[in-house]
């Protein structure tokens, strides 16, 4: 036997790529929806982390010009303080936030169906 006979009862190539046609294009399809809400929720992450150094520039800027107004080191001590413990709650809050998304988006991704108008039919 030189591997090119055709064994007896074995569909041949042409038949399982035909009769398979309908899987792939199922398989496709799921796969672009997939990636779809990928993109869009990685779109989502990134705006978010856009937003947040936006803010954050604006907060360090208003705490920088605070500081510049401070009569006394104590002043300067308490608003140092201030700054420290109000950025660190909002950078716990926001990894809090990104985590929360990335899971969302894992979780979306992988799922069979989406709600929503790009749902699958």
């Amino acid at each position: 036997m030189t591997g090119r006979e055709k064994i007896p009862g074995s569909p041949n190539a042409k038949s399982l790529l035909t009769g398979s046609m309908p899987q792939i294009g199922a398989l496709f399809d799921g796969n672009q929806r997939a990636m779809t809400r990928w993109f869009e929720g990685m779109l989502a992450i990134y705006q978010e982390v856009a937003q947040f150094a936006q803010y954050r520039l604006q907060e360090d800027t208003a705490a920088w010009l605070k500081l510049i107004g401070c009569r006394s080191p104590s002043d300067a001590l308490e608003c140092q303080k201030h700054f420290a413990e109000r950025t660190s709650a909002e950078y716990s809050e926001e990894a809090v936030k990104l985590s929360e998304m990335m899971v969302s988006v894992a979780t979306q991704a992988l799922s069979p169906q989406r709600q929503g108008p790009h749902a699958a039919p």
